[in-house]
């Protein structure tokens, strides 16, 4: 990963290389970052280091830009300058050969109201300054570069609200610097990280299953207890997801559905938004409104 900061003739990006460099990749003190939190979310399977190259400072480079001005101008256009730029500063064709993910730490003052954005299975995401230093934006942009939609809610008029699934970070954003949160059951499947830890159900079939939270998924143990069902709908695109969404640890700041079974409605491959169904306590139950041969229903016992 290299984290750009960038000096303009009239802004310049309102956090120290250190200071960035510490809230993405930890080491200064701050121990909830886009590193780490990976590292936890996927039990040491996905790692994301800062880029080695010269002139590179624990993983972030000031790129100046000046005399190009930052107030009132779009943020798109500074990107644009910004990696033509990194490129000459590095010798190379385009900034993307620099690292697998670039992000654009911009100095405030841009046009419009944004806080972040990336692009889906690329390798750049940008920043609103200080956002840049905010580990769930950091988590939910590089998401986007993974691969990874959006997860909401299907609302009854038949429109969807992107955002509004908050068990995990391909939701809503937050304004502080650490949140101790990772992704929901249907990302999860996604992401592959629990792939021996996943239970496939087919319809028709009456099974009785132990969850776990995803902090206590052990990897590389066979026959332990699932953190993710994935039922499997016949003749549809889409199937269901469970999990425990365990309040604890690196997950201790999800922010809904805190130590409820959830369901998620998900394509099951590939960039497509995920739906919460439902959050269930002991006792409680939910169906898919069908009935018959298509009715799939699930309840919590304890």
């Amino acid at each position: 990963v290299l984290v750009v900061r960038i000096q303009a003739a009239d802004a310049t990006t309102g956090f120290s290389e250190s200071e960035l460099s510490n809230s993405v990749f930890g080491g200064g003190g701050d121990a909830v970052n886009l590193r780490d939190q990976y590292l936890k979310c996927s039990h040491n399977q996905l790692t994301f280091n800062p880029t080695t190259h010269s002139g590179v400072n624990n993983g972030v480079v000031t790129v100046d830009i000046r005399p190009e001005t930052i107030t009132g101008r779009d943020d798109s256009t500074i990107r644009n300058i910004v990696n033509s730029k990194l490129a000459e500063m590095f010798g190379v064709d385009s900034a993307s050969q620099l690292a697998n993910h670039v992000m654009h730490c911009m100095p405030p003052g841009t046009s419009g109201d944004w806080v972040g954005y990336a692009y889906v299975n690329s390798w750049v995401s940008v920043f609103n300054n200080e956002w840049c230093t905010y580990s769930s934006i950091q988590m939910h942009e590089i998401g986007h570069n993974l691969n990874l939609a959006h997860s909401g809610t299907q609302l009854s008029n038949g429109g969807t609200n992107q955002y509004d699934d908050q068990s995990g970070l391909m939701g809503f954003s937050y304004s502080q610097s650490d949140t101790r949160m990772c992704f929901n059951n249907a990302k999860n499947f996604q992401l592959g990280w629990f792939n021996d830890a996943v239970a496939t159900v087919t319809q028709n079939n009456i099974v009785s299953v132990s969850l776990k939270g995803q902090v206590y998924y052990q990897p590389g143990v066979s026959n332990q207890d699932p953190v993710i069902i994935r039922i499997d709908v016949a003749d549809s695109t889409e199937n269901y997801y469970v999990g425990f969404n365990h309040q604890s640890s690196y997950n201790l700041d999800t922010n809904e559905y805190a130590n409820k079974v959830t369901i998620q409605r998900y394509q099951g491959t590939g960039y497509a938004l995920s739906f919460v169904e439902a959050s269930l306590g002991s006792g409680q139950s939910w169906n898919n409104g069908e009935s018959g041969e298509d009715r799939i229903e699930v309840k919590v016992t304890s």
